[in-house]
């Protein structure tokens, strides 16, 4: 029995970590003519840290009144522009059963337009992707 368990976890750490290197790898992308990177020594900085972000957003959360047994957690991706602007908002994965939390989400996340600071490589300003955790909990 523990050959086995030591073998079935050897094979799932190999397969989790055997993917990290295709995420490094990946190449920058386009969005609107702007590149946006994926891999930078400066990650793009809600206005204070990350606790004021997170007081922001469990602040202006309006959880949907016919879901209220629903609790779960959706994961928002968008870019932070040079210049602090946000772009591109969208679900990554979504709160199952409950489309009306993913555009909750999206709508407080869309609140904190004007409240970034771009991410830095290599010293220069860039454009960046990030991806926040939106929890419901009820």
């Amino acid at each position: 029995m523990k050959t086995i368990l030591i073998a079935l976890i050897i094979f799932i750490s190999q397969n989790v970590f055997g993917q990290i290197g295709n995420i490094v790898e990946r190449p920058n992308y386009k969005y609107k003519n702007d590149s946006v990177h994926l891999i930078v020594n400066e990650d793009p900085k809600f206005e204070g840290c990350l606790p004021e972000l997170l007081n922001f957003i469990s602040s202006n959360i309006q959880y949907p009144e016919n879901k209220c047994s629903i609790s779960g957690k959706c994961y928002i991706s968008f870019i932070v522009r040079k210049d602090g602007e946000i772009n591109d908002v969208k679900i990554q994965r979504g709160v199952r059963g409950c489309s009306e939390c993913d555009k909750e989400a999206i709508r407080v996340i869309k609140m904190t337009e004007g409240k970034w600071s771009p991410a830095k490589r290599n010293g220069e300003i860039v454009s960046s992707i990030c991806i926040i955790p939106v929890s419901f909990n009820f």
